[in-house]
C-alpha cells in the first residue's frame, strides 16, 4: 500500500525542517563567535589552493567533524528520499554537504579567531557521504538492510515507536565508544584498562557517584529494552551480553578507558533491574524512566574536590566548541537520556493524553536540568551550561515530533503506549 500522500508531504517537511535547523547549528558552530570580522591579510581562496597554510588537523578535530556532518547526511537522504535516485541519493547530499562545508570555511577567513582548512571541508564531506550511504541502505532493495530488518523484527516489536527505542539504546552506545577510532597498539590497550586497575591499587580512588550512574542508566536501559521485545523473546540477558561488549570495547577506543565503576555499576543495574522484571510493560516504562531521571541527576550532580567553582555559562556551545570531539561526546552523553524518556514517555502515555505529556515533559525536564545545571556553580570542578538545558528539551522534542504511525503500520501498536501493556513479555 502506497503512503498516504499527505503523510508524505507531512513527512517532507519535517525532514526538510530538519536538514535546515541542522545547517543552521553547523554554521552557528563554524562561525562562532561572529565577532571581529575584518579584510585584512585575507586572501581569498588561499586554504583551497595553498591548504599547507591551515597546518595540519589533529586527528580528533577531523573526526569531530566527520561526526558532526554525519546526521546532515542522513537528514538530506530522508528529505529527498522520494525523489533519489540509487546514485544521487549519495552524490547529491555529498555536494549539498560540501558545499555547506564550503561556505562555512569561505567565511571564516574573515574571522581572526577561526582557521578555514581544505581538510575541515574533506572531513565535513566524509561525513556526509557516510550519513547519507546509513539512511540509502534503508532500502527494501539493499541486501544489508534486509539482514538487519529481517533481526530487527525477529528480536523487537514493530511499528516506529519501537524504532526510537532501539536508536536510544544505539546513542547510549556511541556515548560510550565515540569517536569510535578503535587501536590494537600495546599502549592504548594499557591506558584503556588503567583506571580500572589504578582503581584496584587504591580503593579510595573509587568514584560512588560514578558508580551509581553506571548502576542506575544501565538498569533504566535494561527494562527500556523489554519494551522493546517482540512476544517471546528473552531480551533480557541478552542486553547485559551486549553491555558487556559495548564495556569491553572502550579499551581499545582511543581516548576511551574502562573503569571499575563500569563494571561494578553493570553488575548492580543486572541484580537492580531483576527486581522488576515481572511488572507490566507500561509500569516497566514507568520505573524504566526513574532509575534514567536518577542516573542523570547523579551525573549531574557528581563534583571533583581539586576543581574550582565556575560561574554559569549562557553562551550556548560555548564549551563544546573549545574542544569539539569532547563536545560532541558530552552532547551525546546529555542527549540520550532525554531521548530515552521521551520514548518511555509516549510508550506508556494514552493516546488521548499524549499531547499534554509531551508539553509538561517538556517544561518539567527544561525545569529539572536547568536546576542542576545552575547549581553545578556552587559544585568545584563542574560547569553549569545552558547548552544542556537547550539539548536535553531540544532532544525530547524532537523524540515526539518524529511520527510513529505511517501506512500498513497499526497505529494501537506504535501510537500509544504499546501492545497491551500488562503483558509480560520477552522478560528473561
Amino acid at each position: 500500500m502506497n503512503a498516504d500522500p499527505g503523510l508524505r508531504t507531512r513527512g517532507e517537511v519535517r525532514w526538510g525542517l530538519a536538514v535546515f535547523g541542522f545547517a543552521m547549528l553547523l554554521a552557528y558552530a563554524g562561525l562562532y563567535p561572529f565577532t571581529g570580522w575584518t579584510t585584512r591579510g585575507v586572501n581569498l581562496l588561499a586554504f583551497i589552493l595553498t591548504p599547507g597554510v591551515s597546518g595540519r588537523a589533529p586527528w580528533s578535530d577531523m573526526v569531530a567533524n566527520v561526526l558532526a556532518y554525519i546526521p546532515f547526511g542522513l537528514f538530506l537522504v530522508r528529505w529527498r528520499r522520494d525523489r533519489a535516485r540509487r546514485l544521487d541519493a549519495i552524490v547529491i547530499p555529498a555536494l549539498i554537504g560540501a558545499l555547506l562545508s564550503f561556505a562555512i570555511e569561505f567565511l571564516q577567513q574573515f574571522l581572526p579567531v577561526r582557521i578555514a582548512s581544505l581538510t575541515d571541508i574533506l572531513a565535513n564531506t566524509t561525513g556526509t557521504i557516510i550519513g547519507a550511504y546509513l539512511a540509502s541502505i534503508r532500502t527494501a532493495e539493499s541486501v544489508a538492510w534486509r539482514m538487519v530488518t529481517r533481526r530487527r523484527h525477529q528480536w523487537f516489536r514493530p511499528g516506529r515507536l519501537a524504532d526510537l527505542g532501539l536508536i536510544v539504546i544505539g546513542l547510549w552506545t556511541l556515548s560510550q565508544l565515540a569517536p569510535l577510532v578503535p587501536s590494537l597498539d600495546l599502549g592504548n590497550i594499557r591506558q584503556g584498562l588503567s583506571p580500572a586497575w589504578q582503581t584496584l591499587q587504591h580503593p579510595d580512588r573509587f568514584s560512588f557517584m560514578q558508580w551509581a550512574t553506571y548502576a542506575l542508566y544501565i538498569a533504566g536501559l535494561a527494562l527500556l529494552a523489554l519494551t522493546l521485545a517482540a512476544p517471546g523473546k528473552r531480551v533480557f540477558g541478552r542486553f547485559f551480553v551486549f553491555v558487556a561488549c559495548v564495556l569491553l570495547a572502550k579499551i581499545l577506543i582511543m581516548t576511551r578507558q574502562l573503569s571499575l565503576e563500569a563494571v561494578t555499576g553493570a553488575l548492580a543495574a543486572l541484580g537492580l533491574a531483576l527486581q522488576f522484571v515481572r511488572l507490566p510493560l507500561e509500569k516497566t516504562a514507568r520505573v524504566s524512566a526513574s532509575f534514567i531521571v536518577c542516573g542523570f541527576a547523579v551525573a549531574e550532580l557528581a563534583s571533583d574536590s581539586a576543581g574550582m567553582t565556575t560561574p554559569f555559562h549562557w553562551i550556548p556551545f560555548a564549551s563544546a566548541m573549545e574542544h569539539p570531539l569532547i563536545g560532541l561526546e558530552a552532547i551525546i552523553d546529555v542527549s540520550w537520556p532525554a531521548a530515552a524518556l521521551a520514548y518511555l514517555a509516549r510508550f506508556a502515555s494514552p493516546p488521548d493524553q499524549q499531547r499534554l505529556v509531551r508539553m509538561r515533559g517538556a517544561l518539567l525536564l527544561a525545569l529539572l536540568v536547568f536546576g542542576l545545571e545552575w547549581y553545578q556553580q556552587h559544585l568545584p570542578g563542574r560547569v553549569g551550561d545552558i547548552t544542556t538545558v537547550l539539548l536535553t528539551t531540544g532532544t525530547w522534542m524532537l523524540f515526539w515530533w518524529i511520527p510513529v504511525t505511517d501506512a500498513g503500520v497499526d497505529t494501537s501498536e506504535v501510537d500509544g503506549a504499546g501492545p497491551t501493556p500488562s503483558g509480560n513479555r520477552g522478560r528473561m
